[in-house]
């Protein structure tokens, strides 16, 4: 099922929860969507189930306008941020329920539901209430019960937000092997970068309410169109230095300059701190503090206003209060205008990397 959103917008009030959302979301993908609080991700995951009825625009999944259907008759699966078992039922019979609802015969219904308790791998905790799980294995009940009537969409709402960190590595690997098996449309609501951009084909990034960029996961990293998914994408985050426009030239703190086909302006220099580096020449800065993050060492240089992170190479060492010079990766940069647009230089062309997603 393809999904489509034509210039969709919901507002609350005196509230714009979502502003004139267009994309189209590919048949058989797993596509999260990705922002901050507040910026309108679970309101469009809430439009595309039903449970909103945008102010404007349309929603079509597979070109037909399903925009004031209601959410039993769009065909799709739906797993909530707290699970909503039924806590009386047993494991089989929350599977079941929605196949009793829709009048399934139920000798029917259990082999349907035993299929789909195999395939998250939970058949052998057929006879247990919700109590007796765990939030891993209630979640795969979850998804069972959103599966079993066979959706052509699966929506998932924050769905691993109640589990520890390393349950929530395992569930989302789970998610997508379920999703790939069935090859299903599948849109995963999250706030988690990393895992947005570990499981996804393509990641729908918002902030108030607005699309900032949706695009395969490399290019949210490594080609951020503008500067708010520069700063969101990347842990630890990217680095900013002052630059200026003249005469074409962008020049640049590092002592070399670039050509650009750009307006004579003050800009936004961007680096990623894999993309910076010791060396004799560039930027004279002092080591605030080094930092062991597993197999890398994270080093910190600047002032507590101007912060730089980058990693050292294997074998360098600094000491904390040492003077040192960094240098960054030329064809690494990325430059914003003032007011966050993306500047693209030679070589980093926007219908390019268009072309390439």
């Amino acid at each position: 099922m393809t999904i489509t959103l034509k210039n969709v917008s919901m507002k609350f009030s005196h509230t714009t929860a979502v502003n004139q959302l267009s994309v189209t979301i590919p048949k058989g993908e797993l596509v999260s969507i990705l922002g901050p609080s507040g910026c309108g991700k679970s309101t469009t995951l809430f439009m595309l189930a039903g449970l909103y009825e945008p102010t404007d625009g349309s929603i079509l999944f597979n070109g037909k306008d399903v925009t004031k259907l209601t959410p039993e008759k769009r065909g799709i699966g739906m797993v909530f941020q707290n699970y909503a078992l039924y806590p009386h039922m047993t494991v089989l019979q929350n599977i079941m329920f929605p196949l009793k609802m829709h009048k399934v015969k139920k000798a029917d219904a259990k082999i349907k539901a035993i299929e789909m308790a195999k395939l998250v791998e939970i058949d052998h905790l057929l006879d247990r209430k919700p109590s007796m799980l765990s939030g891993g294995q209630q979640q795969r009940v979850a998804i069972a019960r959103a599966l079993v009537r066979e959706p052509e969409i699966l929506l998932l709402d924050e769905p691993l937000s109640n589990l520890d960190a390393r349950l929530r590595l395992t569930m989302r690997e789970e998610i997508r092997r379920i999703q790939q098996a069935l090859k299903i449309t599948t849109v995963f609501v999250t706030h988690d970068q990393e895992e947005a951009l570990s499981i996804s084909d393509h990641v729908l990034l918002m902030n108030q309410g607005e699309l900032m960029q949706f695009d395969i996961p490399e290019n949210l990293y490594d080609e951020p169109n503008h500067q708010f998914v520069a700063s969101f994408i990347g842990s630890p985050p990217i680095n900013y230095f002052e630059g200026e426009i003249i005469d074409h030239v962008l020049k640049t703190p590092f002592g070399y300059e670039v050509t650009v086909e750009a307006p004579n302006q003050p800009v936004q220099i961007a680096v990623r701190p894999e993309n910076i580096y010791l060396s004799t020449t560039g930027l004279n800065k002092k080591v605030q503090y080094v930092e062991r993050i597993g197999k890398d060492t994270l080093v910190v240089v600047g002032s507590e206003e101007e912060k730089t992170r980058f990693f050292l190479q294997k074998g360098e060492q600094v000491d904390v209060g040492q003077a040192i010079y960094v240098q960054a990766d030329k064809a690494a940069i990325r430059v914003f205008q003032k007011t966050g647009e993306r500047i693209y230089l030679k070589g980093q062309m926007k219908d390019e990397i268009q072309r390439i997603s």
